[in-house]
C-alpha cells in the first residue's frame, strides 16, 4: 500500500470520510431534555438516529471505499460518459446537503410538548457539517485534478 498515490483529493475525501463515520457519527448530533425540572436528564441522537445523517455517513464510507480501492491498485469500471470525479462530487455534494438539511430542520417536538422539551443541536451535527462539507470539498478537487490531466473521462464513441 504506496500512500504516495493518494492526490490531494483523495487525502480530503478519506480524512472527511473517515471523521464522519468515526468520531463525529458517535457524538450527540441533538439533544433532548425537560424544561424547568432541576436535575433531569437529557436525552441525545446521533448521526445514525435521523435518516438523511445515516445516509450521509454511508455515501461518506462509499466514497472512502473509492478511495482506498485506488491504493490496492483497482482499476474502478468506467460509468458511461460520467467521470469518478463526477461522481464523488455529487456524491458529496448530497452528503453536505443532508447534513444541512437537518442542521436546518432539526428534530421536531410532539405537539403541545414545545412547552417542557428543549431540543438544541450539539457539537456532532457541526463536526458532521464540516466533514460532509469536505466531501463535497474533495469531490470537487477530484474533478478538477481529473480535467487538469485529462485522459480521465473515457472516450466517447
Amino acid at each position: 500500500m504506496d500512500l504516495t498515490k493518494l492526490t490531494m483529493s483523495d487525502k480530503v475525501i478519506a480524512i472527511s470520510g473517515i471523521l464522519l463515520f468515526i468520531p463525529i457519527s458517535f457524538l450527540d448530533w441533538f439533544a433532548a431534555s425537560a424544561k424547568g425540572i432541576p436535575g433531569a436528564g437529557s436525552s441525545g441522537g446521533n448521526a445514525w438516529d435521523f435518516t438523511l445523517t445515516w445516509l450521509a455517513v454511508l455515501i461518506g464510507i462509499a466514497m472512502v471505499v473509492v478511495v482506498a480501492l485506488k491504493l490496492f491498485d483497482v482499476k474502478l469500471p468506467s460509468i458511461g460518459n460520467v467521470s469518478w470525479g463526477t461522481c464523488l462530487l455529487v456524491a458529496g455534494s448530497v452528503a453536505f446537503a443532508f447534513v444541512l438539511i437537518k442542521t436546518i430542520a432539526g428534530v421536531s417536538v410532539p405537539d403541545g410538548a414545545e412547552d417542557i422539551i428543549d431540543i438544541s443541536r450539539k457539537i456532532g451535527l457541526f463536526l458532521g457539517l464540516v466533514a460532509s462539507a469536505g466531501l463535497a470539498a474533495g469531490g470537487y478537487l477530484r474533478l478538477q485534478e481529473e480535467k487538469a490531466g485529462g485522459g480521465a473521462t473515457p472516450p466517447t464513441a
